[in-house]
């Protein structure tokens, strides 16, 4: 068993075997972010941030949730984090859905927003299907909302107002697209090199196969 299949394993029974108790899902205790440490696949950390809370949260959150934890010792892209959810929502190891109107506008502190880029927004099995009752829940990712000035100084920006932008997620401290682009790279590679070496382990397996075929025949 993996890791990340330890930290999200799931028991829809109630009783084993033997009638034993079965622990159930929310009784589980999982590592946190923290718990894991920076030596934990990106996978088993997006994982652990999505299970530490109740609540649906979109990419940047669980993004930023990472960070958060390793302030000052790694730094993750939401493209990397977003990767890797797939990945956990294909397994079935979480889930995943469309944000609402509603929950997009408490995201936005009631500023009006558009709904032609809603989020998708991942939770934690075993709680049912979850509605978004916090603004900002993780600290530091905050949602801007189109029409409106609310809360915004005038000499907070020299850039024109505009009333069509989409509403959109910020990070408090956005990272420098250099050290996105390094990651990016480094993730490729290294999915790149697993590939190849899978290749010739599956080239090597076919390769002994027909050699046996031909001793059969």
């Amino acid at each position: 068993m993996t890791k990340i299949q330890e930290i999200a394993r799931l028991t829809p029974l109630t009783k084993d075997a033997n009638g034993n108790a079965k622990p159930s899902v929310t009784s589980i205790t999982y590592k946190t972010v923290k718990e894991l440490g920076t030596g934990a696949h990106v996978r088993e950390l997006a994982l652990a941030a999505v299970y530490e809370y109740n609540e649906p949260l979109s990419v940047l959150e669980i993004t930023a949730h990472i960070n958060n934890a390793f302030s000052g010792e790694m730094t993750y892209s939401d493209a990397i984090v977003r990767y890797n959810l797939e990945a956990l929502l294909k397994a079935g190891d979480i889930l995943m859905r469309q944000e609402t109107l509603e929950e997009r506008q408490l995201r936005a502190n009631g500023v009006p927003v558009t709904m032609n880029k809603p989020a998708h927004m991942f939770f934690r099995k075993g709680i049912g299907v979850p509605y978004r009752k916090t603004a900002e829940l993780v600290p530091g990712v905050t949602l801007k909302g189109q029409g409106s000035h609310a809360g915004r100084p005038k000499a907070a920006s020299t850039k024109a107002f505009n009333p069509k932008a989409t509403a959109e997620e910020v990070l408090g401290t956005p990272r420098p697209s250099s050290d996105m682009a390094a990651l990016d790279f480094m993730i490729e590679k290294l999915v790149a090199e697993r590939t190849a070496e899978l290749q010739k382990k599956l080239d090597d397996a076919n390769s002994k196969l027909a050699e046996f075929k031909k001793l059969l025949s």
